[in-house]
């Protein structure tokens, strides 16, 4: 602003510090392995009460991880879907999303609609976001990455998609070494 248009800036302070913890990103080598390690991953949490909110980038891949969870890791409750395909409005749908997600144990699949505008309440155990794909588009990876952490609350944080998204034609080189991704590769 003071480059542009001559005006005096000074920097502000956060209102509440960031307590959120960003684990390494977890690269599998196919959509297979990466939804097997998810439910892995959410199983784990859902074990031991955390709430974990996992994100797709679209509606049919929330019912392949569901019917998983389901038939393959045995959690029968506790399975909220918000993927924007709802005949409620967006309004009751974001309250929904925002008191029922945060509960211990919940787990909550969605698409980006979760990530935006979305302030989800939690209290006994930090929320844990799980974020399925990755793209060039990292405002909205980390609008996504935002819901944990928020207002001095702690959270945590996993990229785990395949490798085919995170070495995508589409990054260019050079955007890819200034991402440093701290990355683990699933193994068998």
């Amino acid at each position: 602003l003071s480059k542009f248009y001559k005006l005096t800036t000074s920097e502000i302070p956060r209102h509440q510090m960031n307590l959120r913890n960003d684990l390494p990103m977890i690269l599998c080598r196919n959509i297979d392995e990466r939804n097997k390690r998810i439910c892995t991953e959410v199983k784990n949490l859902h074990n031991n009460q955390y709430p974990v909110l996992v994100v797709f980038n679209n509606y049919t891949e929330i019912d392949t991880i569901e019917k998983m969870l389901i038939n393959d890791y045995g959690i029968k409750s506790d399975i909220l879907i918000f993927d924007g395909r709802s005949e409620e409005d967006d309004e009751s749908v974001k309250h929904k999303l925002e008191d029922q997600s945060g509960r211990p144990g919940a787990i909550t699949l969605g698409t980006n609609f979760c990530g935006r505008g979305v302030s989800i309440e939690y209290v006994d155990k930090p929320l844990f976001v799980i974020v399925s794909y990755y793209n060039e588009d990292k405002r909205s990876i980390n609008q996504v990455l935002g819901r944990a952490g928020r207002n001095g609350n702690p959270g945590m944080t996993r990229i785990i998609c395949t490798k085919m998204m995170f070495y995508s034609d589409s990054v260019k080189p050079s955007e890819k070494i200034r991402r440093k991704a701290s990355s683990n590769v699933c193994r068998r």
